[in-house]
């Protein structure tokens, strides 16, 4: 596939949108292709999303308190939390509904 890529910018025949797609796969290349060498590392970042998610929900629900104190005691708590769930100490509820 690499060898198509390198070839089809060599011919210099693109322009435009496809020729600035090819050129930024190039240039991502290894960062694309790292799991290929190291199978430990996963294709995508569904568990990082995944662990983001109700971050993201609650942030969206406390908007309303706005209070500078209740964020920093949000952000504390849900640093403890992670790091609990994390470890494995988290279990039942609180693990099911992420």
């Amino acid at each position: 596939m690499k060898e198509t890529l390198e070839r089809e910018l060599a011919e210099g025949q693109l322009a435009g949108e496809p020729q600035k797609l090819l050129q930024s796969l190039r240039r991502h290349w290894a960062g694309l292709t790292v799991f290929v060498e190291h199978p430990q590392v996963p294709m995508d970042n569904n568990a990082a999303e995944r662990a983001n998610r109700p971050l993201a929900v609650a942030r969206k629900n406390f908007y309303g308190s706005g209070s500078q104190w209740s964020g920093e005691l949000a952000c504390a708590c849900f640093t403890l939390l992670a790091t609990l769930r994390q470890q494995g100490f988290v279990r039942g509820v609180i693990s099911r509904r992420s």
